[in-house]
């Protein structure tokens, strides 16, 4: 099976992956675990998927995940993760996604996000992150994402925005913040 390149297990009720499980699977481009009941992604799952390009976890029951997106997932352009049950992103956990363009995170329990946890997304247009607990967000949190086009941060608690908080975001051309608890807008949609 080393020519597979879509691999569907979905609707299963598949709780947890050994390490290196798909590490054969190197002509992988989409990989499909959604609807299942994973509980924690540990390291090295994903080894060997270096043409992966599109990997859906969402609606299972992910509390955490290390640094999963190992050196391998270079390629990866598309990570859902929404509809799980996330509420800590390390700062480093999408290190090396740079070819990254679609990014959900919705509808977790994440409550706050690490100063530049989004760093190497550079080529990122799409950033999911509504229906979660979010009560702040950091200055640095959207660092670089020059490219992104479409940021969705509605209903969270967010009360307040750093100044110039969207600064980088140039090609920002949808943004939904409502059903917040936002009170006062500073000068975040500044033009400089």
């Amino acid at each position: 099976m080393t020519s597979l390149e879509i691999l569907a297990l979905f609707n299963n009720s598949i709780e947890s992956l050994p390490p290196d499980v798909f590490r054969d699977l190197s002509q992988l481009r989409e990989l499909h675990l959604h609807y299942n009941k994973l509980n924690i992604i540990e390291n090295d799952v994903f080894s060997g998927l270096t043409n992966l390009e599109i990997l859906n976890l969402y609606n299972n029951n992910i509390k955490s995940f290390a640094s999963i997106m190992s050196i391998d997932l270079r390629q990866l352009q598309e990570l859902y993760l929404h509809s799980n049950k996330l509420n800590i992103i390390e700062d480093d956990v999408f290190n090396g996604l740079t070819n990254l363009e679609i990014l959900s995170l919705s509808n977790n329990s994440i409550e706050s996000l690490p100063a530049n946890v989004f760093r190497d997304l550079h080529q990122l247009q799409e950033l999911y992150l509504y229906k979660n607990k979010l009560k702040v967000i950091e200055y640095d949190v959207f660092s670089g994402l020059t490219n992104l086009e479409i940021l969705s941060v509605f209903n969270n608690s967010i009360e307040s925005l750093p100044s110039d908080v969207f600064r980088d975001l140039h090609q920002l051309q949808e943004l939904y913040l409502y059903d917040n608890k936002l009170r006062i807008l500073k000068t975040m949609f500044s033009a400089d």
